[in-house]
């Protein structure tokens, strides 16, 4: 099974990377990973997102300077649940 979610995470990836060429704007997910980085209870799920998020900062027309209060504060929370 993480096999399989590993390769969808792969091509949801190259997906997003195909459309931001497309004019489409990947970082507009940010919003609902941020969501779920609050309220997931699962520590797979959380470092599943933390890799969206250094994903979408590797593409370089997305300034996820501008997103860095907002991914360390969500971060920080998550890293402070006693449900890590």
């Amino acid at each position: 099974m993480k096999s399989l979610a590993q390769t969808l995470d792969a091509l949801l990836k190259e997906i997003i990377n195909i459309s931001y060429s497309n004019d489409e704007h990947p970082e507009m997910l940010l919003p609902k990973i941020y969501e779920n980085m609050r309220t997931s209870k699962d520590s797979n799920l959380k470092i599943f997102l933390v890799g969206w998020i250094t994903f979408l900062s590797s593409i370089p027309e997305i300034d996820i300077l501008n997103e860095l209060p907002n991914f360390l504060h969500h971060l920080f929370s998550m890293l402070y649940d006693n449900n890590r």
